[in-house]
């Protein structure tokens, strides 16, 4: 009554649920060719940065971002190498690159990438490598860096958390993703109907952090009063990301505009 001995249950490429792993079960079969999980290196830079439990000071800050990094990842099914914070210095960050490049997937750092922080990742990678992208048109997320080492894909993200968040789940998700052997990788979205006006340069894509509110049977986002990137708790008390494409350059209240919800799956 549920399927034939001829139907097909499962596209190549497709992430497994917990529902699909079931139907398995059902029919049979105990194992089933996967594609292999990307190995990925993460680290953290930055003389600043401090691990949570330490005691903090004058000019410190707990580093958020590659806690941020690891469990998203883990969710992505990808194999995790945490390096830990490494201290603004050109050669010992070099050495785990060079390192961590030779058996690894993905390397991805977070900080020392854009010309307002000691931008070594972009020398580094100038140095033994090759640079294929070095900045976005993207806000916030600017200082973006992608390049290759060896056989690792190197991406260096910014070490502002909103921005590097914010890059995370609209380029580095779906990137993973797409290495990963995945056929629908691009980001789930929707348009709904904006409950606030703004103005935006028509030079960048910018992404703004929403709160989705059902009214008149409708669903409306409602921008956070907050949007500035150094602003995080933001993103705990938003429902995802408005993305405003680069021909846009105002929003008036009842436009239908691109949602992207962060708990899209």
């Amino acid at each position: 009554e549920d399927i034939s001995k001829s139907d097909r249950i499962l596209e190549e490429g497709h992430i497994l649920r917990s529902q699909d792993i079931g139907q398995l079960a059902a029919i049979g079969l105990k194992r089933i060719k996967i594609f292999k999980p990307l190995k990925i290196v993460i680290f953290s830079t930055g003389n600043e940065l401090l691990n949570p439990g330490m005691k903090i000071s004058q000019g410190k800050r707990y580093d958020s971002n590659k806690f941020i990094l690891s469990s998203f990842l883990k969710q992505l099914n990808c194999d995790i190498v945490d390096l830990g914070i490494f201290k603004d210095n050109l050669e010992l960050i070099k050495q785990a690159i060079v390192k961590n490049s030779i058996d690894s997937d993905i390397i991805i750092t977070s900080g020392s990438a854009s010309k307002g922080e000691e931008d070594y990742i972009n020398k580094i990678i100038h140095q033994i490598g090759s640079i294929y992208i070095s900045k976005i048109r993207v806000k916030p997320g600017k200082p973006l860096i992608v390049g290759k080492v060896n056989k690792s894909l190197i991406f260096a993200l910014p070490g502002n958390t909103s921005a590097m968040f914010t890059i995370l789940i609209r380029i580095i998700k779906p990137l993973v993703l797409l290495l990963s052997g995945a056929s629908n990788y691009l980001p789930k979205c929707y348009y709904v109907e904006s409950g606030f006006s703004y103005k935006k340069k028509s030079n960048r894509v910018e992404f703004l952090r929403v709160k989705l509110s059902n009214q008149n049977k409708k669903t409306i986002a409602i921008k956070h009063s907050k949007q500035t990137s150094g602003i995080f708790q933001s993103f705990i008390e938003s429902d995802g990301l408005v993305e405003l494409e680069e021909n846009i350059n105002y929003v008036n209240k009842g436009m239908l505009i691109k949602f992207i919800p962060f708990n899209e799956g």
